[in-house]
């Protein structure tokens, strides 16, 4: 019984130890890889290791191409390919773009939304603000008098009364920005909201010929 005994508890630890040396190889997954570089789950765990570099869970990253990562694991060299291609996330950021076309008139016009309600807007860079009428401030519920900052702003039919206000959101295309500074004129002009230069100031701005590239920086 003693040797019986002895030999089934041998033959149960070298199991064991076979399914260990299983388990250590299965656990690890290539997310992604580069020239000396690969990103590794290892027991769950994510990894960024360069050629030479010693995981927490001892494994050492011996090579690394575009290919295939090699890992010293037990003291033998394993190599492993690209576990899932749809896992990576390297690819580089997507720009956030939006390109406008001239009107017949020489004019750039997008909708867009203020406080998540639509809105028109002429682009215009000669304008030192995003500017609205009252009516379009109406349509926001924006109690301008009360919350604004008076002044005195000029206009084509001269002096008016306006008010400085400060926009949650603007939003054009993809483009979303938060907090700017806005003016509303206490009248009905402009007609449509001008997209001034609070706005268009923090974005990159190309022009060719009668096309116009906003990115958000």
């Amino acid at each position: 019984m003693k040797w019986s005994y002895g030999r089934f508890t041998l033959i149960c630890t070298l199991m064991a130890l076979v399914a260990v040396s299983h388990a250590r190889a299965e656990d690890v997954r290539v997310l992604g890889l580069f020239s000396g570089k690969a990103v590794l789950t290892i027991n769950g765990e994510r990894r960024v290791m360069a050629v030479g570099e010693t995981s927490p869970e001892g494994y050492t990253l011996l090579d690394a191409n575009s290919n295939e990562a090699t890992l010293k694991i037990d003291g033998k060299r394993q190599t492993f390919a690209l576990s899932d291609p749809t896992s990576l996330r390297f690819a580089p950021p997507v720009e956030t773009v939006l390109k406008l076309k001239a009107d017949r008139g020489g004019m750039f016009t997008v909708q867009g939304h203020i406080n998540n309600v639509p809105m028109d807007f002429l682009v215009d860079t000669g304008a030192s603000s995003v500017a609205l009428n009252r009516n379009q401030a109406g349509r926001l519920g924006i109690d301008y008098k009360r919350t604004g900052r008076k002044m005195m702003m000029s206009t084509a039919s001269g002096e008016a009364a306006g008010y400085v206000v400060t926009l949650a959101t603007v939003k054009v295309g993809p483009i979303e920005l938060k907090n700017i500074e806005a003016v509303i004129s206490d009248n009905d002009f402009p007609q449509d909201a001008l997209l001034g230069m609070t706005f268009l100031s923090k974005l990159e701005m190309n022009r060719s010929a009668d096309t116009m590239t906003l990115k958000k920086k």
